[in-house]
């Protein structure tokens, strides 16, 4: 999060899952902006687990990988936290996290014209699979600024191939300078130069 402090734009999550990412953004915003009332959480996430799976996913033998996989039935658990959380922050009657249910590949178009002057400091993908990775990072991109983060969860995870040949055709693994999250083991990052 300190890495686009000094970086317009809101935080976009792509795979919510239980919430923990969402409300850690959110909290880290109160914490470390807490009158920075434009920067916005979003949250995509179907709630019911994998859509279909594409082509360039099915190399995996984890058990998971099936439409419905990763089942996290977190949304309305979310819709009753989120206000708990404006409750409890400075400016809170400016909503700060906003949830999109549904598969992200059919989302993004429609997010996009209902947010015309989205400039976006963080995209964090982490919806395991191939097509979402790929819409994303085509509709969504140019919305980062230099100096914007894409953090992306399972880079070169063999459990989740799909995102690795997105980013691969995408923007080419070559074209980034990838660095490790220091907390996790497989968890990468960009910064947009």
């Amino acid at each position: 999060y300190k890495k686009i402090i000094n970086v317009p734009g809101s935080i976009i999550e792509l795979g919510v899952a239980g919430g923990f990412g969402l409300m850690s953004f959110a909290h880290f915003c109160s914490i470390f902006e807490p009158t920075h009332y434009v920067r916005k959480i979003y949250g995509f996430d179907t709630f019911e687990g994998f859509p279909e799976l594409d082509q360039n996913d099915l190399s995996s033998s984890a058990a998971h990988m099936k439409k419905g996989g990763l089942k996290f039935d977190s949304y309305d658990y979310l819709k009753k936290i989120i206000p708990l959380y404006d409750k409890n922050r400075f400016l809170s009657h400016l909503p700060k996290i906003e949830l999109i249910k549904g598969d992200a590949s059919l989302c993004i178009d429609e997010f996009l014209k209902n947010n015309p002057s989205l400039v976006i400091a963080m995209l964090y993908l982490d919806v395991d699979l191939y097509q979402p990775t790929k819409t994303a990072l085509e509709k969504l991109v140019s919305r980062i600024p230099k100096g914007g983060v894409i953090v992306f969860d399972e880079l070169n995870h063999p459990d989740y191939p799909g995102e690795t040949i997105a980013v691969s055709e995408v923007i080419g693994i070559n074209n980034l300078n990838l660095r490790r999250l220091e907390f996790s083991s497989m968890a990468a990052y960009a910064v947009m130069e």
